[in-house]
């Protein structure tokens, strides 16, 4: 087994608690990492001399838990990383209370910066990649809103052209009943064929709408809704009683 890194170790003074790999089976001390072999948990000083053939020990930071050096601190559930930087107090990270650095601790403040810095490139990382979802995001959205103004524009365009069509379709409708009823003149059928989105079936009074659009003229040149004209018996005009068959029925919109 190659030569281990330095071990730090903490007194067992400031251990509130060792958690479950906090402290080496061997030497009962407070390790900054342990490592599990034969179901018992060993430093990584005391793991090469205890059992020199292992070569795969798997070594893991402490999850133990520590109080502050400082005698007016009240905290005591610093991590092992916590505890050795001073995050909890200004006189647990001044620099005077390293000033007996030895080389356990110089390997081990150099392990937690680099492991910082790795965990802030990570951190770096996935703030861009969300950056660049959300600027995605915001991009099918624009399209996705610019495609719903423009599909509500060509509704509308659709709509309008339907309804001129739909005009078109009356007056063809008028001339041809009018092939049938050569006694009526231009006025009548101009003023049948006025007919509108507010017009309403003179029998049952709903509107004529893209809801409801099957309307129908008979013989008279009176309009109704193809449901009232289908269910009428007799078949007289609800307005000026002229008889009528199915076959003179003339659909106007459908």
């Amino acid at each position: 087994m190659n030569k281990p890194a330095p071990c730090l170790y903490i007194n067992a003074g400031y251990v509130t608690s060792y958690g479950t790999r906090g402290q080496c089976h061997e030497c009962k001390l407070a390790s900054d990492r342990t490592a599990l072999i034969l179901e018992s948990r060993y430093c990584a000083v005391c793991a090469p001399r205890k059992l020199p053939a292992n070569t795969t020990a798997k070594y893991e930071p402490s999850d133990g838990k520590f109080k502050c050096p400082a005698k007016n601190c009240n905290e005591d559930q610093l991590s092992f990383e916590q505890f050795v930087i001073g995050t909890c107090c200004e006189k647990a990270s001044n620099p005077e209370r390293n000033r007996k650095s030895t080389t356990r601790l110089m390997w081990t403040v150099n392990r937690i910066y680099e492991k910082a810095k790795d965990e802030e490139f990570s951190a770096n990382k996935r703030a861009e990649t969300s950056k660049k979802k959300v600027e995605e995001a915001k991009k099918s959205l624009a399209e996705a809103e610019q495609e719903e103004k423009d599909a509500d524009e060509n509704l509308e365009a659709k709509k309008e052209w339907r309804k001129k069509v739909q005009k078109r379709r009356l007056f063809v409708t008028l001339d041809e009943a009018k092939e049938d009823n050569p006694e009526l003149d231009d006025t009548i059928l101009i003023k049948q064929s006025k007919m509108d989105d507010k017009l309403k079936c003179s029998v049952c009074f709903d509107l004529y709408d893209d809801n409801r659009p099957q309307v129908v003229l008979i013989t008279c040149f009176h309009h109704f809704c193809e449901a009232c004209i289908n269910a009428l018996q007799p078949k007289n005009c609800p307005k000026c009683r002229t008889r009528f068959t199915p076959a003179k029925v003339k659909k106007i919109f459908d």
